[in-house]
Formats: C-alpha cells, structure tokens, sequence
C-alpha cells in the first residue's frame, strides 16, 4: 500500500488489486484485532457492511458466475464493430512480396529473379494503449445487485475493447470525503491490470463485484486508517462526485454510464481511443 499525504487533509493511497486482495486474506486468517474489522468479516450475509464471504473466497480462487458479466457484453455488440471500423485503417495495411515461386505471374516481371508476387496484411503500427479508470465507490443506497450489474457492465467494455486488440491499463478508482475523520479528503487506486500484460479475464472480473468492494475494500480502508494513528470507528465516509470523462486515450466511467444510449456510449469509447 502505497500512501501519500498530499496535505494535512488530502490523501492519495495506490496498490494493486491483487496485493488488496491478499491482505484480506492475511487478515482473514489471522483474526487481526482490527477497530470494527468483525463488522466488515464475520458476517456471511449480503447486507451492505457485509457481502458473502463464502462467495468472496470462490471469487478469489477464480470460480465465478461470468452469466451477468457475459449478458452485460451481449448488449454493446456494436462497440466491437465500431472500434474495427476505426482501427482496421490503422492496425493493417496490404504490402506487396516478391518470390520465385509463389504468388501471381507478373508478365512485366518475366525477366527478373521474383517474377511471381502476393500481398498480406501487416500491422502498421502499435495498437492503441488505454487507460480505463472504473469509479467503484458506492453509497449505502446501493444494493449488491446494483454493484454487481454495473461491474458487469464495465468489465463487459473492458473485454471488448481487449478482444479488439486495444491494450487496457484499467484501474478501480474510490474517492471517498470524510472516510473516518471528518474533513479528509481521501482517493483510492487500485491497479487491476497493466496495459500489456495478459491476465484471464475472469480474474479480471473477480474485481468488480459486490463482494470486492464490501470485503477487500473496506478491509483496506482500515489498514489505510491504523496506518496513520486514527481509530476505525462506523464513519465510512461519503462518495466524493466524479464525472465520467472519455478523451486522450483515458476513459473514466461511472455508475451513471449505465443509463447511457450504448450508440453514444460506444462513439465516446471510440473517439477516445482514436483521438490520441
């Protein structure tokens, strides 16, 4: 865990979901004598402090339900042929080969050394790299089954824009106001994965549910507040608005894109992408 106190009242906290995750683990195991961690672990029922731990447990292992996950991607289709569309001009080009033997008979070549050629396609450049941000904070309005369609939904863009050949640096990002202290500003960044690595996408989806967010998360809000001297009371703070943006090869999406036409929803994706 990564903290750094960027004023008296501003705090910006960076890890990897996976170092997340093993810390609830850790945690879990050892029973530590955390202030107000049995509120966030002893429970295996699906209220807001609590979430499956049962269920959590089969996530991290990599056994998860990809049903909800796979429907939300069923309904941006048109997002996969809209990024070939743009992409295609971009990623390939036709060059041309010369041989001895294979390909067509040029009869203007007929005297020289490769009279025969034949074309195929080459990349013409690097494949767009994107930085997907995934604003994953919820009030305690929000039910299990609202965080779980929406993970589904954004995991549902990460994997087609992958599948399209894009490259995605995609983050879990949380800012929270007054999370145990009143006037703290505090953001957390967790790194699902780097752009470029391969990583099976359904650990990719184990991030983005409900259980994620209850169990891993708050477990890591409080070693975040334990690290600097403050006593975890109930105070989980409020969401801290942040708007969805998509420009310059950075997409940030947010609970509210869910409401959004997929045909703009997927223009903005595309122009993001192709815009850098």
């Amino acid at each position: 865990m990564n903290i750094q106190k960027q004023s008296s009242k501003n705090y910006l906290i960076q890890d990897s979901a996976v170092n997340a995750m093993a810390l609830f683990e850790q945690d879990n195991k050892l029973k530590l004598n955390l202030k107000c961690a049995e509120k966030f672990k002893s429970s295996d029922n699906d209220h807001f402090s609590g979430g499956a731990l049962s269920k959590l447990s089969k996530e991290i292992a990599g056994e998860i339900d990809l049903t909800e996950f796979n429907a939300q991607k069923e309904k941006i289709t048109q997002l996969s042929s809209k990024l070939s569309e743009k992409l295609e001009p971009i990623a390939q080009k036709r060059t041309r080969k010369l041989s001895e033997h294979e390909g067509d008979w040029d009869y203007s070549r007929q005297w020289e050394i490769n009279p025969f050629n034949n074309t195929y396609r080459v990349k013409t450049g690097v494949l767009p790299v994107v930085k997907l941000n995934v604003v994953f904070s919820f009030s305690a309005l929000h039910e299990a089954k609202n965080i779980a369609k929406y993970g589904a939904f954004t995991w549902a863009i990460f994997s087609r824009l992958e599948e399209a050949g894009v490259s995605c640096e995609v983050n879990l990002i949380q800012e929270i106001n007054n999370l145990f202290q009143e006037g703290v500003y505090t953001k957390f960044i967790y790194n699902v994965k780097n752009a470029g690595d391969f990583i099976d996408q359904s650990h990719v989806a184990r991030c983005f549910t409900p259980q994620f967010f209850r169990r891993v998360c708050f477990t890591h809000w409080l070693h975040f507040c334990e690290s600097f001297g403050k006593t975890a009371e109930s105070r989980l703070g409020n969401v801290a608005s942040t708007s969805p943006s998509f420009e310059n090869g950075e997409i940030t999406i947010t609970i509210d894109n869910q409401a959004d036409r997929v045909d703009e929803l997927c223009d903005k994706i595309v122009k993001a992408i192709a815009g850098q």
